[in-house]
């Protein structure tokens, strides 16, 4: 990385004939990675979108087909508890069949599914009806043998739901018949009750079936005709579906998914169908392709549109890094030239008192070149002394280097220079402060002071430098020189800190968001395996040790049993504590810790995170499991994220059928006991499966 950003830097600033051929190159590197996570992420969720709409669809056949076999079971249920009355059966048996029927008198009126009951006797021959009418006593006595009904009912005397059939009288609507076979006491067939349902029936039955506006569905017999369709009239003839492909797959006991082209409306549907179990029927349910993927449709443009935003603001991301450098190195190269030309000795030190700058005029005034001196100890090549005892003077340099601020040489001072003459010196020092406030270094600037009546005027302009360059030398010098200058790894790394911090959250907020995407549209489902814990934990631990140990933080995880365990989707368990536990180190304080400890009773899990952290203000807590929330009471800018790790948290673990919550300061100690440190717990519950 370091070594890509120092030679992107020679292309981008030191080739002029180049810059387009190198911007355009550091927008493909920049820019591609971005376009690939965007095309893969899209791709990712068109296939779970659309498997999401089928599993609907499939989901919506299934229940269809459930609900089309409770109805008819139903019926069945009825008809046998019906048909196996004591009273009812000796009539039967006895032939006293107007008095068996009239055991039936209030079946249509408890029971409305059943249009009619019908007696016949063991041959097929019909014997009572329960309502008759005019028209229906004309068919009493006849045989009705040849009837499916019959056939299915006496091919081994069970229950039988039979195909469609047009009434022997017209009754302006056809029928479907559900045989019940009556048995004497000892088991031998003596007749069978007929029950006769409606297809208008049945066709409200399937509008019960919520499929959407525009998507319906009907239902075939065991011959493939039409049984319930939401166009189907009552007075119509019988309809023959047995042709269609779809209907033909059903009969042959098959089940799916298609979508096909309906020529005569012009549009693609999607239709999901399965026999109905037991009865030989089937259930098809059909909707416009436009219809069932409209969901998806509409989350692919918003997804798109994120997408589309991130690779906008990378290419801007980009742009503003090229500007960045392009200024910088035009703003190095002014300071350096203004280095260069001020006649006063420039030195920086770092902690250590080695020597990371020299200029020109440092050069000529000591006598040493600035590549026999830099890296090197100042004080084994500069010294200053005080003219009255000889003695050592760096007490303006240590005021700068241990308290910070800006230390005068005191007057009587003199440069010892290579050659061993004497020259009278005076000026300063003032400190270097890293990013994180603490002193670094010191800039030294000293002059040679017997010139000073003939360089009045340069005086004047170098003290009027000198006060400037405190903040830009602290800044630019020392962090630019050594990151393009001296060809320091370590010091590149800091100067282009700010980009990769941007690259690395552009990273994690993808990935959070492709998280944040399933959870808002509901399509994670757990895995449920049986985890062991003590797995998950070294897992995580090996995951923060390296990170802990770079922000001074001690992670202290107590020991857990070897054989405890849970029931759940380990995936997610550790997304969960990764996160809680991530959180803990970004708000904790160099050099604090982070507990984690797992308790257990015969119900739950309890997970507990605690850090030695800034804690959560009161008035901020109800918001910390929010999306994009980041506490006020902390500079952020440092830590990558966008505050979307505890509402992940939380999601996962309510769907884990878990609870978390936390306390952060929220009790005054008791009587007698320390002043706790702020600090915050987080606790997880999780049910052990």
């Amino acid at each position: 990385m370091n070594r890509f950003i120092k030679w992107l830097s020679d292309k981008l600033l030191n080739q002029k004939g180049n810059h387009l051929v190198s911007h355009f190159l550091f927008y493909f590197l920049f820019i591609l990675p971005l376009v690939i996570m965007s095309v893969l992420s899209l791709v990712s969720h068109y296939k779970i979108l659309t498997k999401s709409a089928l599993d609907r669809r499939e989901n919506i056949s299934f229940l269809a087909a459930a609900t089309m076999k409770e109805k008819l079971d139903r019926v069945i249920d009825v008809g046998i508890s019906l048909a196996t009355r004591v009273q009812f059966q000796r009539h039967v048996e006895s032939g006293a069949w107007d008095e068996a029927i009239n055991i039936m008198q209030r079946v249509p009126a408890l029971f409305p599914d059943i249009e009619r009951v019908v007696l016949f006797d063991k041959e097929g021959i019909l014997r009572s009806v329960m309502p008759l009418t005019p028209e229906i006593s004309s068919v009493i006595g006849q045989d009705f043998s040849y009837r499916d009904y019959y056939q299915g009912v006496s091919k081994n005397w069970q229950p039988y739901v039979a195909e469609i059939i047009k009434p022997a009288v017209p009754l302006g609507y056809n029928l479907v018949p559900v045989a019940i076979p009556i048995k004497s006491e000892s088991g031998e067939a003596i007749g069978f009750l007929l029950l006769n349902i409606k297809l208008e029936t049945i066709t409200d039955w399937s509008k019960n079936i919520d499929v959407g506006e525009a998507g319906f569905v009907y239902i075939v017999d065991q011959i493939g005709n039409l049984v319930a369709h939401p166009t189907l009239l009552p007075a119509e003839e019988i309809i023959d579906f047995s042709s269609v492909p779809i209907v033909q797959k059903i009969l042959q006991g098959s089940r799916g998914l298609e979508i096909s082209f309906n020529p005569i409306e012009k549009e693609e549907r999607l239709t999901a169908y399965r026999p109905i179990e037991k009865y030989g029927w089937g259930v098809i349910v059909q909707e416009p392709t436009k219809s069932a993927f409209a969901d998806r449709r509409m989350a692919m443009a918003m997804y798109g549109g994120i997408y589309a935003l991130f690779i906008l603001f990378g290419l801007l991301l980009a742009y503003l890094i090229l500007k960045m450098i392009h200024l910088t190195n035009q703003y190095r190269q002014k300071e350096k030239a203004m280095l260069e030309s001020i006649g006063d000795g420039v030195v920086a030190i770092d902690r250590s008192w080695n020597v990371v700058l020299w200029n020109k005029a440092a050069a000529k005034i000591t006598g040493w070149l600035a590549e026999e001196i830099m890296g090197k100890p100042l004080r084994d090549f500069v010294k200053f002394v005080k003219q009255q005892d000889r003695a050592e003077n760096i007490a303006f340099i240590e005021e700068a280097m241990l308290f910070g601020r800006v230390g005068i040489m005191s007057n009587n001072t003199v440069l010892i220079q290579k050659d061993g003459n004497e020259i009278p010196v005076g000026d300063s020092a003032a400190p270097i402060f890293d990013p994180g406030g603490k002193v670094a270094g010191a800039i030294i600037v000293f002059r040679d002071v017997s010139q000073e009546k003939e360089d009045r005027s340069l005086k004047s302009d170098f003290a009027y430098a000198s006060h400037q360059l405190n903040t830009p030398v602290t800044k630019a010098l020392w962090n630019l020189e050594m990151a393009l200058d001296e060809k320091d790894n370590v010091k590149i790394k800091e100067k282009v800190k700010i980009a990769y911090q941007s690259a690395k959250s552009i990273q994690k907020l993808n990935t959070q968001l492709y998280i944040v995407s399933e959870i808002d549209q509901k399509i994670t489902v757990p895995k449920y395996e049986n985890v062991r814990l003590i797995s998950v934990i070294d897992e995580i631990v090996s995951n923060f040790k390296n990170k802990c140990q770079k922000c001074g933080i001690n992670l202290n995880v107590e020991p857990i049993s070897s054989v405890l365990g849970i029931k759940t989707d380990p995936k997610i368990l550790k997304r969960i504590l990764l996160e809680v536990i991530e959180n803990a180190l970004f708000y904790n304080r160099p050099g604090g810790k982070i507990d984690f400890k797992i308790t257990s009773d015969e119900n739950s899990l309890l997970f507990e995170v605690t850090d030695t952290g800034i804690g959560i203000p009161a008035e901020q807590q109800s918001l910390v499991f929010t999306k994009f929330f980041r506490g006020n009471n902390f500079d952020t800018t440092e830590i990558i994220g966008a505050g979307l790790g505890l509402f992940i948290s939380k999601s996962y673990t309510e769907l884990l059928g878990g609870k978390i919550w936390f306390s952060s300061e929220g009790t005054a100690p008791a009587v007698g006991e320390p002043k706790k440190d702020k600090g915050t717990t987080f606790y997880i519950t999780l049910p052990v499966k």
